[in-house]
């Protein structure tokens, strides 16, 4: 009879009770109770021993765990690292986790903390880091798995939720944190493109008030974790953190029968959309750009560093400046390069500051730095002057500033900011883009925004002029601005570049894929370098004589001696008909050592044994 747990067994049939499991000892029956009492005892101490030695065997005993966090720190293994922390977090046993983390010294937990910074070790974690996935993908491409759905990479959300158990558990061992190491903490909310994960970590300064407020370095990346500032907490997507003229507000707000307007062709964006790309995480129903866009965080913490006595740096000035792009505050910028580099823009109509004719402006001014001032201007300036002007659609004043700033100080324009120019150029140029600051500008009389082709084509030869190498997203760009100005002739010929370009590019990818697959051993490397070596220092080398019908060497006529030389060709062809064995079994070599073979086809195409797609680091 089964026993369906709400039915008692029957006691009759003796099979169907199941006999309990108990632990026996010689004993005889005729002993006295007590002696019964103390096996009893005897026993269950017995048995505590056993799983006391069973619990200690366990690998994922917190004790266990944080000595092979110790070993994954000294092997740099970041995959490793995440792995064990996140097994320390999801301990069953807390005490015993705590009582693990209280024995690590204090400098191994700023090294855990700074093992796992995004910035530095994204690489490593994110198999798309630095790829742009755009919301298309999501529905048609297994690459946006590592994607939710409002297109934030999973294994940064997953790395911040984990990093704050982990300081949770590391404030209950006693463990004091530093201003470097809530520096990750932050750098962790960033990543996850969510503006009130960077408000929770400065919360949370505050209220262990373990670092000094007049520090410059926590307000830098306070300001680029609630705005975006770095690449990967906009996710490389430059098009989410666009200004639109529906989020204006203050003085350039527009009126209420245009803002209907721009709000009828939001909707309709937003309903064409299968998925949330570029949404808020935290509110849905709202655009990043909308948040973003909001002036009374960004004024609060200006006024804040001000009566702080926070030192400006240039690297807090230039988050600063893009973070006054991002929200649509162009009078913060205007002052900022007023105030501390004595800039000057007026064009010929008398109209001064960034709402002047950009194609016909006058930049004058800038003020001459002592050697060694913390506002010496850097590239960093350049590349915040771009993404400020950039991202408010002004990328003609971005030009003839980032320009004369280069001229003035004496500075190389890096080829990332010539990059991040072309594409705020190509964004701004876009049918929507115009279509939205046409409705917006069509009343006045300075149309800054009116951005075409022929602005994309100039920001191209501009850069390739300065000796750039565009890049493959540039040439791509750069065929797409003369198919829109009707270059076609010019774009047919453009096009065997760019797909010469990208055959290297997959050349050079495939290359790295089969050595990871199939990696060379040190004495296979060091053999062949040896022979290559000694083909270069002999000339005899790769030679064999030739011999006439005696057996004797043919020498020519002025009595040198004759060899038949084997060309590269056959070498090469010789070299790949060598059957070389390999020293590692194929489940042990590159990524598919995170790969098992499947048992009922013969150890064949191997499955993958993880489910996150950024466990595949080597791919």
């Amino acid at each position: 009879m089964p026993n369906w747990g709400f039915l008692k067994p029957n006691t009759e049939d003796v099979q169907s009770v199941a006999e309990p499991k108990i632990r026996y000892l010689d004993r005889q029956p005729s002993r006295a109770r007590s002696d019964q009492r103390q096996f009893a005892a005897t026993s269950t101490l017995w048995d505590r021993s056993e799983e006391v030695a069973i619990k200690n065997d366990d690998p994922m005993a917190p004790e266990n765990l944080s000595s092979l966090l110790v070993e994954t720190l000294r092997t740099r293994d970041v995959v490793e690292t995440l792995s064990v922390v996140r097994a320390l977090v999801n301990s069953p046993s807390t005490d015993e986790a705590i009582a693990a983390m209280r024995v690590i010294p204090r400098t191994t937990v700023s090294e855990i903390l700074r093992s796992l910074d995004p910035l530095e070790a994204g690489h490593r974690l994110d198999c798309t880091h630095s790829l742009v996935i755009p919301d298309h993908l999501q529905e048609f491409s297994p690459v946006a798995l590592a994607f939710d759905e409002f297109g934030v990479r999973k294994i940064y959300k997953d790395l911040f939720t984990t990093m704050l158990a982990f300081v949770e558990l590391l404030h209950q061992a006693g463990h004091q944190l530093m201003l470097a190491d809530y520096v990750v903490l932050l750098r962790c909310a960033g990543a996850t493109s969510d503006v009130t994960a960077a408000k929770r970590v400065w919360k949370l300064m505050d209220l262990n008030e373990v670092w000094d407020l007049r520090e410059s370095l926590g307000y830098d990346e306070l300001v680029k974790a609630r705005y975006l500032v770095e690449p990967l907490y906009r996710q490389y997507d430059l098009a989410r953190v666009r200004l639109r003229p529906r989020n204006l507000r203050k003085v350039n707000r527009p009126d209420m029968a245009l803002r209907g307007r721009l709000e009828r062709l939001r909707l309709y964006e937003a309903r064409s959309k299968y998925h949330a790309y570029g949404k808020s995480p935290h509110q849905p129903e709202r655009d990043l750009h909308w948040v973003l866009n909001l002036p009374g965080p960004l004024n609060r913490i200006w006024f804040k560093m001000l009566n702080q006595g926070v030192t400006i740096t240039e690297s807090l000035q230039c988050s600063y400046l893009v973070a006054c792009g991002y929200a649509g505050n162009l009078r913060m910028i205007e002052t900022i390069l007023a105030r501390f580099y004595d800039i000057s823009i007026v064009d010929g109509k008398t109209r001064r500051g960034i709402t002047a004719d950009s194609r016909n402006v006058l930049i004058t001014g800038g003020r001459k730095f002592p050697h060694g001032h913390p506002l010496t201007p850097t590239p960093r300036l350049l590349n915040a002057i771009v993404h400020s002007l950039g991202a408010a659609g002004y990328v003609l004043l971005a030009k003839k500033l980032v320009e004369f700033f280069s001229q003035q100080y004496r500075i190389d324009i890096p080829a990332a900011t010539w990059s991040d120019l072309l594409d705020h150029t190509y964004i701004i140029s876009t049918h929507r883009a115009q279509v939205e600051w046409g409705m917006y500008e069509s009343n006045m009389a300075v149309k800054n925004r009116d951005v075409r082709a022929e602005d994309v084509l100039d920001v191209y030869h501009t850069m390739t002029a300065h000796g750039i190498e565009p890049s493959f997203e540039d040439l791509d760009k750069h065929v797409n601005a003369l198919i829109q100005s009707g270059a076609f002739d010019e774009a047919l010929d453009r096009h065997p570049v760019g797909s010469a370009h990208y055959r290297t590019l997959m050349a050079e990818t495939q290359d790295a894929f089969f050595e990871a697959l199939y990696p060379r051993s040190a004495w296979r490397g060091r053999s062949a370098t040896s022979r290559r070596r000694r083909r270069s220092w002999s000339s005899a080398t790769g030679r064999t004589p030739r011999l006439d019908e005696d057996g004797s060497h043919v020498v020519s006529e002025a009595g040198q001696p004759q060899y038949h030389v084997r060309t590269r060709t056959y070498q090469h062809l010789d070299r790949r008909a060598q059957r070389t064995r390999r020293e590692q079994p194929w489940e042990a070599v590159g990524f598919y050592k995170h790969c098992v073979a499947d048992g009922a086809a013969g150890g064949g195409w191997p499955h993958l044994k993880y489910s996150n797609v950024a466990h595949c680091v080597e791919w």
